[in-house]
């Protein structure tokens, strides 16, 4: 997990990778902010270990785009085999 501030537009940016099979029970924590929304945005990225992309099948791999609850403290289940990048206002 990596996670970065950006005081211009308040937003918590956290990236979070589950390389594993299993899906991960994660619960995050926003410290040091004086307000977190409750909802977040969620940019995900799942495949299977051995997918790829080719130019015959481009969107075996794709991000999506979800909404998620968040809060000072929420959590959080991993897919496996996913990247995700969490976004929430501060």
């Amino acid at each position: 997990m990596a996670s970065a501030l950006d005081k211009e537009s308040g937003e918590v940016f956290i990236k979070l990778v589950n390389p594993t099979d299993e899906a991960i029970e994660a619960t995050i924590s926003v410290n040091g902010a004086n307000r977190v929304e409750p909802k977040a945005k969620l940019l995900i990225i799942v495949g299977d270990k051995a997918a790829t992309n080719s130019v015959e099948t481009p969107d075996v791999i794709k991000t999506e785009t979800w909404t998620i609850k968040a809060g000072e403290t929420f959590d959080y289940t991993m897919p496996a085999m996913s990247v995700q990048f969490i976004r929430v206002k501060a």
